[in-house]
């Protein structure tokens, strides 16, 4: 007997059925349905869903690009999919998903944070402070140490309150459930903590913590993986070497020692202003992370490292100012900009695919 072919064309909001052909001899022609994940269009050319505000690439589990409404949510990666809640949440549009509510400010503005009813600075409010210190700077050059320190922490104490509204008076429990929420508001804890010399000076985050998938999707986190790959080329899984790499990031592209500290504050606030303006908090932030792949099995252990240093904050300026000198936890006690450490691991699946050489991989693209 032979098989029952239907042919469908599509009607929004349902699939109607346009033939009913019982002949096996005919071929029968499905129609794809664009309505895919969640009722969203998807684009056939690149692969992603169409939200209205934006594209959602289902690979990456983020939007490709920011969020319209960002602003009202400073403790949420702009590129987030429903607040970094898939099974509780839906995003309607590209922009504000169901159950997120931005936190009322005093005026009536809406800003999100971490903390309910908590005045946050606007992103306007905080390019005036990176301003302000632009300006310090250039109208007075004759600055003392401490001032030069003062007007650094102080800046770096205004990025974490725009990050995580509140962040000095938050309790250890408090950070813990921001550090499984976003990433934009670990960082701002992680940066005051160094700023005032509080909290924890090691700190450890897995795949729980957003943070840990944010710094692998990025472009230097995914040429660390690419390392890996290009290293092992042609090895089998389960006989794969261990690699390292390191990314270094600097605000002027070029850190070498001999800065001196006004330079270094003045490359770190021109950096900022431009960080605020594309919302890439965490580029700054990791300044030079390294990471270490460990092969188990068919899968690789990644781990990341970054230490938040004075060296590193003063542009390597230690050469001639004893103040750009690390300190750490144990010597310098709880003090403002002693060093601090974060590591973030995860763990991933060997791709196969990735490890053929060349020449396999173009042959294979050629007969498939």
């Amino acid at each position: 007997m032979g098989c029952r072919k239907l042919t469908y064309r599509e009607e929004l909001p349902t699939l109607k059925v346009v033939s009913n052909n019982l002949t096996t001899n005919e071929k029968s022609s499905v129609g794809r349905n664009r309505y895919r994940y969640v009722g969203k269009e998807k684009d056939e050319e690149s692969g992603m869903y169409y939200y209205g505000a934006r594209y959602y690439a289902p690979w990456l589990c983020r939007f490709v690009s920011v969020d319209p409404l960002k602003a009202d949510y400073p403790y949420l990666t702009p590129y987030n999919y429903a607040g970094n809640k898939p099974i509780t949440h839906m995003d309607i549009d590209g922009l504000q998903s169901t159950g997120d509510t931005p936190v009322k400010t005093e005026g009536g503005s809406s800003q999100g944070g971490g903390n309910s009813g908590t005045k946050n600075s606007t992103t306007d409010e905080l390019v005036t402070k990176i301003d302000n210190i632009i300006n310090e700077i250039k109208t007075n050059k004759e600055l003392t140490e401490k001032e030069i320190e003062n007007l650094t922490i102080g800046g770096l104490k205004d990025v974490a309150e725009y990050l995580q509204p509140g962040v000095g008076d938050m309790t250890e429990s408090e950070k813990q459930e921001v550090f499984k929420t976003s990433t934009n508001g670990t960082i701002g804890i992680l940066l005051h903590e160094f700023a005032t010399g509080t909290g924890e000076g090691e700190r450890e985050f897995t795949d729980e913590h957003p943070i840990t998938g944010d710094i692998l999707s990025k472009d230097f986190g995914q040429d660390a993986i690419a390392d890996f790959y290009d290293k092992n080329e042609g090895n089998e899984v389960g006989d794969l070497e261990s690699t390292r790499y390191q990314y270094k990031f600097s605000p002027n592209g070029s850190a070498s020692e001999g800065f001196n500290a006004l330079q270094s504050v003045w490359e770190h606030a021109k950096a900022g202003k431009e960080i605020v303006a594309n919302d890439d908090f965490l580029r700054l932030f990791l300044g030079g992370t390294g990471f270490k792949f460990n092969p188990v099995g068919d899968s690789v252990e990644i781990t990341m490292t970054d230490s938040k240093t004075r060296s590193s904050l003063f542009l390597h300026a230690s050469s001639v100012w004893d103040k750009a000198k690390n300190v750490s936890r144990e010597k310098g006690g709880n003090k403002p900009l002693t060093t601090t450490n974060q590591s973030y691991k995860t763990t991933q699946k060997v791709d196969a695919e990735r490890l053929k050489p060349w020449y396999q991989k173009a042959f294979d693209y050629i007969t498939k």
